[in-house]
């Protein structure tokens, strides 16, 4: 007998007949087994086992030698929980045979009637949506979590902001007068309150996801997070971004009068390119100019192809640790390895007709860009380059952010400090950020 005619056997009795078909058992989202105890883990899996014996065609006599349970417990536990829909929109699967799993939500039947210790108000918040004052405060009250917020409110709207609203509204509808819950209880529904709030966005994640992360969570879960990419080889794919160094720095520029003058820079950027498959930086290049330049990226390129070596530094003899280099420089023979594909955020420096030429005639690359319709690009994701970005945070954290003439990445993040100052005094020069 096969499956879809066994569930319309079994069906015979039930109401729902017509609206059982073929159930795809790999679809059902999957449990974690080692994180229930020991009992409860044993009944699960004599649970499942019967479901799965029962629609693989199992007898009464199998189910109860194998599971210990009858055919018509085993029914009921697939048509009345396993099969009932999840609040995420699917069925509850195998998650509708854990030991005390509520699959329906709890409906209050009898008049509110508190003890004296404020017990007994269990189901009290849908009894207040269905009483005859409480008409239309669970639309109101939805539409306040999950509604569109105005032009100059924020966009995260406290609970207890939202419970304040609630007090109000059910106190102009005449509860407290009449003294009815929530007034009667001494947090004031707060926890009931706050517990309809989580499941209310549970219920519609994407839009839980826009109210709590902003358009940042918004764009990285449409980006996704980068564990189930594509793999790539050493110099298929190099990811390409400019970052401005957090730090004030000195050039020494040659004085009319001989001898050089100090002058501070107020902004330098650091373009970089990184292969993603080994995550090495391939080239760099420090501009100083107010906006990145297709000259700027140009110029990272060419340090990419061709062969790097450490500089002749005078200020320090251990400026480079042991080991450091470019893979150019470590292994020789990688010295103008080009690569299949560009990967940038789609600023104009980098998608210009002048960079892409280059990238194409001379390296035979395409340029992956937000720009194009048939690219999985996007801008301002750190999700879409994640190992350029990484890298940039590790340059900060690890390196600019340490130093005296540091900025910050925010006014906040000087402490009271002095960069400009610290720059003057400690001549920190221009040279020592290559």
């Amino acid at each position: 007998m096969t499956r879809r005619s066994r569930l319309r056997a079994c069906n015979s009795f039930s109401n729902d007949a017509d609206s059982l078909g073929d159930i795809d058992l790999n679809s059902w989202a999957p449990i974690d087994e080692p994180a229930l105890s020991g009992e409860r883990r044993a009944l699960y899996r004599r649970r499942e086992q019967a479901i799965r014996l029962y629609l693989a065609g199992g007898t009464d006599a199998q189910i109860r030698t194998a599971c210990g349970m009858c055919l018509v417990q085993t029914y009921r536990l697939l048509t009345e929980r396993c099969l009932k829909q999840h609040v995420d929109g699917s069925v509850f699967g195998w998650r509708g045979l854990l030991p005390h799993t509520r699959v329906k939500t709890y409906e209050r039947t009898t008049p509110l009637k508190l003890n004296p210790w404020s017990g007994g108000a269990v189901g009290a918040l849908q009894w207040v949506f269905e009483s005859p004052a409480g008409g239309g405060v669970e639309d109101l009250l939805r539409e306040r979590i999950l509604g569109k917020r105005g032009e100059l409110e924020a966009s995260r709207r406290p609970r207890l902001a939202i419970f304040r609203w609630f007090l109000t509204e059910l106190r102009e509808r005449g509860f407290e007068r009449r003294g009815e819950w929530p007034f009667t209880v001494e947090k004031r529904g707060y926890v009931t309150l706050a517990r309809y709030i989580d499941r209310l966005l549970a219920e519609h994640p994407v839009r839980a996801r826009q109210l709590i992360g902003g358009q940042d969570a918004v764009r990285k879960a449409r980006g996704g997070d980068g564990t189930r990419r594509p793999p790539v080889v050493p110099f298929e794919r190099v990811e390409c971004d400019a970052h401005k160094l957090d730090a004030r720095m000195m050039v020494l520029v040659p004085s009319p009068h001989g001898g050089t003058e100090p002058r501070m820079i107020h902004r330098l950027w650091v373009v970089v390119v990184i292969d993603v498959a080994s995550r090495a930086v391939l080239g760099y290049h420090l501009s100083l100019r107010r906006e990145c330049s297709a000259e700027d990226v140009l110029r990272a390129v060419r340090c990419a192809l061709t062969p790097w070596k450490p500089r002749d530094l005078q200020f320090s003899s251990q400026a480079y640790v042991p080991g450091a280099g470019l893979p150019s420089y470590l292994l020789p023979q990688l010295s103008g390895a080009c690569w299949n594909e560009f990967s940038v955020d789609g600023a104009l420096a980098n998608v210009c007709a002048r960079v892409e030429s280059v990238l194409h005639d001379l390296v035979g690359a395409t340029i992956i860009k937000p720009q194009d319709p048939t690219s999985y690009s996007c801008r301002r994701s750190k999700d879409d380059r994640p190992f350029v970005e990484s890298f940039f945070g590790h340059l900060a954290a690890g390196g600019f952010h340490r130093l005296s003439t540091t900025t910050g990445s925010s006014p906040a993040a000087k402490r009271g400090a002095d960069p400009d100052a610290a720059a003057l005094a400690t001549q920190f020069q221009l040279e020592y950020a290559h």
